[in-house]
């Protein structure tokens, strides 16, 4: 008795493949150094924040003879960290253009076709992203810190500090973090809004027009209470030596402007698995 057996047909065609997560964060690091607005972005936070720190300590020494001398509480360490207030526009708009300049072109819709997971997608751009900007960012306020606290030692009464002074080292790495947490907020609010324009308004109105509308609510608004939780108030207190009045200590008001970051992104989350790309 004779038995046949059934032919086996092997397919050729090759199982569908996705990048996974190394595949992803790789490609975001090729396009994040590809950009040629990244480098150029970098390289003018780095010369406004070590440029107008140093500018900001030249001037200080110069006037100390003026109506505002240098006393015993004055913040050698911080002072020249006031350069943040223009520098942190930058980074923010740089992050905003990490993926915004995506939806614009319409590469988005490759991106996402290739790795549906969108959560994955724009939590490896945050993660991408904000390790290179905390690196370039703490080369940046190292040489700042040294630049401005060589000008501040110039005169024959030193108002420098040194690194291992107290407080120094946490206002260096916290100023970095806060430039860091700038640029995310870029990118979360850039997945959210979208739009170039709209995420820049977006940001500067965070960064610069809420805290300058604060001063004209009347003060039994309680205007003080409120203008502590905005976002650059709070982060900023990072480069302040001591905790000041009606304000968060350093790493507290750090961590609510990271708050601020986190709602932005799990809004812009919500709304990437609703909309169409």
């Amino acid at each position: 008795m004779s038995t046949t057996t059934a032919p086996v047909f092997v397919s050729t065609v090759k199982p569908e493949h996705r990048p996974g997560i190394v595949g992803v964060a790789r490609s975001e690091w090729t396009k994040i150094r590809s950009l040629r607005s990244t480098s150029w972005t970098f390289l003018v936070t780095a010369v406004l924040t070590i440029g107008l720190g140093s500018l900001f300590a030249l001037g200080r020494t110069s006037a100390r003879q003026g109506r505002d001398p240098i006393t015993a509480n004055f913040n050698a360490a911080g002072f020249p960290f006031n350069a943040l207030f223009l520098a942190q526009l930058a980074i923010g708009v740089l992050g905003v253009l990490i993926i915004t300049t995506e939806y614009s072109s319409g590469m988005i819709r490759t991106t996402f076709t290739a790795v549906p997971q969108r959560g994955l997608v724009l939590a490896v751009k945050a993660v991408i992203f904000g390790s290179v900007t905390f690196v370039v960012a703490l080369l940046t306020t190292f040489v700042t810190f040294f630049a401005s606290q060589a000008i501040l030692n110039r005169g024959a009464v030193k108002y420098g500090v040194s690194l291992s002074s107290p407080h120094a080292l946490r206002i260096v790495i916290g100023a970095a973090l806060y430039m860091t947490v700038c640029g995310l907020l870029g990118v979360a609010l850039g997945a959210l809004l979208r739009s170039t324009a709209a995420a820049i308004t977006a940001l500067a109105g965070l960064l610069f027009i809420l805290p300058i509308m604060m001063n004209f609510l009347p003060v039994s608004w309680h205007r003080d209470a409120i203008a502590q939780w905005l976002p650059s108030n709070a982060g900023m207190q990072i480069v302040e030596k001591v905790t000041q009045p009606l304000q968060f200590s350093p790493w507290a008001g750090l961590a609510v402007f990271a708050g601020w970051v986190a709602v932005a992104f799990v809004a812009g989350l919500v709304l990437l698995h609703r909309r169409d790309a």
